[in-house]
């Protein structure tokens, strides 16, 4: 689902700079969103934690996280595609560009790069690359519920979504033809079926 990546909110010190293992938990279809100088793009945004930096909410001791948008694409000059191909280690097979089920993230490990960034008196924490989880890191299951919600099940937000995130996916055009209930359902994707599966070698996250 260029794009600015960052941190959400500011109240507290950025993520350090580096390279940190990371959980992905959570999968958003924030619908089409305003391009600036380029066309509006349909967009996801994808959020993994960071067990090993760590934060109190409620009194609960949680790791904190961090948020990455992509255009909703895994054409070859997206950005998403090579992402996910560094992270799993391998590319994409011809079968898996016909529709792959982004479901296959949820709670795959991996190494994350941030690199810092200032604007407007503030630093943010930008995610870079994601890399193969490395050799001696045990790998994680997330501690928040995990969730891949998209518009097109036109279902209700779910009440984990931040509140930053909901304002985008309620200002595009998906959400609101939905909520007019002009909603055209959505052309089906080929892949596979309920009783088909793919395969993966044993040591590709997804």
């Amino acid at each position: 689902m260029g794009l600015v990546v960052k941190e959400s909110g500011q109240d507290y010190e950025p993520i350090p700079e580096g390279t940190h293992h990371a959980v992905c938990y959570r999968i958003w279809d924030i619908g089409t969103q305003p391009g600036g100088q380029w066309e509006p793009k349909r967009q996801i945004l994808i959020a993994w934690e960071l067990p090993e930096i760590r934060i109190e909410v409620e009194n609960k001791d949680l790791p904190k996280s961090i948020s990455r948008r992509f255009t909703h694409s895994l054409h070859k000059k997206s950005a998403l595609r090579p992402f996910l191909e560094m992270w799993r280690g391998k590319k994409f097979t011809e079968d898996e560009l016909v529709g792959f089920n982004l479901d296959n993230v949820l709670s795959a490990n991996c190494m994350i790069q941030i690199m810092h960034k200032d604007s407007n008196g503030k630093t943010y924490a930008n995610i870079t690359a994601a890399l193969p989880l490395m050799r001696g890191y045990d790998k994680r299951e997330p501690e928040n519920s995990t969730l891949c919600w998209s518009l097109e099940e036109k279902t209700p937000i779910p009440e984990e979504t931040p509140d930053w995130i909901e304002k985008l996916i309620k200002a595009s055009e998906e959400w609101k033809a939905y909520e007019t209930e002009v909603w055209a359902d959505p052309e089906p994707k080929p892949g596979p079926g309920p009783d088909q599966e793919q395969e993966f070698d044993d040591d590709i996250p997804f």
